[in-house]
């Protein structure tokens, strides 16, 4: 049992791979250390002699001091469930790598795989995209319907409103249920449609351009917050060109791009707001608010609602001196005593300067 985690530190052209049987629920944590820190603590576990093959390894590291390049990926946590607070917290990695390319390895242990030159062989199993195959007609029913509950649907209107915030999957109300693809149609109009996680983008494009004939006819919806959105697309049928996210985790990129072909596919990590801009409108509305960054910092440290109520208050003091107005501001609980460290205090309030 475990979840186990790769390490690998790249020093004057030398890898040495390290091992972690549960690395991968802190790895995340772990990259805040800085470079320094985090050759030392990576020193000091298990030598291997080999990449952990991506059906074991649930997360990895890689820090090539040559070229000052981070990558990482883990299957747990905030930063792996949320975009959102992904963007927020590479944001604030940059910060504790200055000088650092950082990244997040989409394609988890391929890409370390790839930096490093070695033979995919035992280590990465090629697997097509894993998402079911679907008519246009499928995804034209699942409109409008975030998931099913005992065969009943649950509109994605009612989901918005009763989001549940705790760690409840998608299927069961929790957040990133909805997939949202937005489109510009050839006459220039511009409709966003919604549909459940049961439709991910990738099985919606793959149905090719008969999907946007199909789309004309339906009345579409309205964007939600990043936090109900796990996948989407931007559609422009005036220059041929869609932007997909999140990119997928396995091999096959080019299956949508053979569905739609004279036209140009590519992918990104960027979400939802990325997808609004995109089609012309501001990113801002649509972004996770600070109270959500806040709380879910707080999960991946595993801080206590004392810090998140301290960045709170401090964050709604700077908005009053810009001259922003608080419309309700919620009373605090009492105090706790097992308030984290200054460095976690440090990273939630950078934290929300990204919100």
């Amino acid at each position: 049992m475990g979840h186990r985690a790769n390490y690998v530190i790249v020093e004057s052209g030398r890898a040495s791979i390290h091992h972690s049987q549960f690395g991968a629920l802190n790895i995340a944590v772990d990259a805040l250390l800085g470079p320094q820190e985090l050759a030392d603590y990576a020193g000091e576990l298990e030598t291997r002699d080999k990449l952990t093959d991506d059906t074991w390894c649930e997360g990895a590291l890689l820090a090539d001091y040559d070229v000052r390049l981070l990558l990482l990926h883990t299957d747990h946590g905030p930063a792996r469930e949320s975009i959102g607070f992904r963007r927020a917290y590479l944001a604030v990695l940059r910060e504790r790598w200055p000088g650092w390319q950082v990244r997040w390895a989409t394609r988890d242990q391929a890409d370390i795989v790839d930096h490093l030159g070695m033979n995919p062989e035992n280590v990465i199993e090629d697997r097509s995209p894993q998402w079911p195959a679907m008519t246009v007609a499928d995804v034209v029913a699942g409109l409008g319907v975030a998931y099913t509950v005992f065969n009943k649907p649950v509109t994605t209107e009612d989901y918005r409103r009763s989001v549940d915030l705790t760690e409840s999957p998608p299927g069961l109300g929790g957040p990133h249920a909805e997939t949202v693809l937005t489109v510009r149609f050839a006459d220039g109009a511009i409709r966003d449609f919604s549909c459940g996680w049961d439709i991910p983008v990738g099985a919606a494009l793959d149905t090719g351009p008969g999907l946007l004939a199909a789309l004309a006819d339906q009345a579409g919806h309205r964007l939600p917050n990043e936090l109900c959105a796990g996948e989407g697309a931007f559609v422009d049928a005036r220059t041929r060109r869609i932007w997909a996210w999140p990119t997928p985790r396995r091999r096959g990129l080019e299956r949508s791009a053979q569905r739609w072909p004279g036209w140009t596919v590519g992918w990104h990590d960027e979400g939802l707001p990325e997808q609004a801009a995109r089609s012309g409108r501001p990113p801002a509305p649509y972004r996770l608010t600070a109270d959500r960054l806040l709380r879910l910092g707080a999960r991946l440290l595993g801080a206590g609602q004392e810090q998140v109520w301290s960045c709170l208050e401090e964050h709604a003091a700077a908005l009053r001196q810009q001259g922003g107005q608080i419309l309700h501001q919620s009373r605090r609980p009492p105090a706790r005593a097992d308030l984290p460290d200054e460095r976690a205090q440090a990273f939630l309030a950078r934290i929300l300067a990204h919100a």
